[in-house]
């Protein structure tokens, strides 16, 4: 991973867990990782991604520019390079009927995608992929949001569970997609949310968690005196 992403350690111990763990997870499980903002959790699938080329790796983001930005900065990787864009982004109709034909057969690699998209036109390729056995894994980022936002104006987020349940039972045993949620921020409700939704007794979900205070700034004010 060093070699093929050109870095020279880990940002923190909880990076490299996370990695291992992503990497080395049963295809048919799902995996919770929570580590604190800029401790590089992209890493995670670009990786995934390197290692499952010809599969699909689905993240799903919450915003268009989120998807850009991480289409924009992928590393210059082999693996990582396809014909089309790596986000999903309405209103681009001829490079969106690209993407759409390049799922099921996991030519696309990483796709980058609003989860209306996932539950919407994405949603028949992505059953055609996992049922051809090439759909690597669906990734939430800022999976905090499936509470914060699902139980309230983004109801797709949670409309995610039904999605994710009928991959894994279209998929052929041994190649059922890993269901991996990523952030910062999960406290009580989000984790029982994303437990009851992502997991059940064939599919308990597990945690690698790395959470901890980051330093901030110290700012200090003080009173000015008027020069005579």
């Amino acid at each position: 991973v060093h070699k093929k992403f050109d870095f020279e350690k880990y940002r923190g111990p909880g990076q490299a867990m996370a990695l291992r763990s992503v990497l080395h997870m049963p295809k048919d499980k799902t995996l919770l990782v929570i580590l604190p903002t800029g401790e590089g959790k992209s890493l995670l699938y670009q990786a995934l991604a390197v290692q499952e080329s010809y599969k699909t790796i689905a993240v799903v983001v919450p915003t268009v520019a989120l998807a850009y930005d991480q289409e924009n900065n992928l590393p210059e990787i082999e693996e990582l390079k396809t014909q089309n864009n790596h986000a999903y982004i309405g209103g681009r109709d001829e490079e969106n009927a690209s993407i759409l034909t390049s799922i099921p057969t996991g030519e696309q690699g990483l796709l980058f995608a609003a989860p209306e998209a996932l539950v919407g036109s994405l949603r028949n390729p992505l059953v055609k992929a996992a049922k051809n056995g090439n759909l690597g894994a669906i990734v939430v980022d800022e999976a905090h949001l499936v509470y914060a936002w699902g139980s309230d104006f983004r109801s797709d987020y949670q409309k995610l569970a039904a999605l994710v349940s009928e991959l894994r039972s279209k998929a052929p045993e041994g190649k059922k997609p890993k269901i991996i949620c990523l952030s910062a921020t999960v406290d009580a409700e989000s984790f029982e949310t994303l437990n009851s939704l992502f997991s059940n007794e064939n599919y308990p979900i597990s945690i690698i968690s790395s959470a901890r205070l980051r330093h901030e700034l110290d700012i200090w004010f003080t009173s000015t005196v008027s020069p005579e």
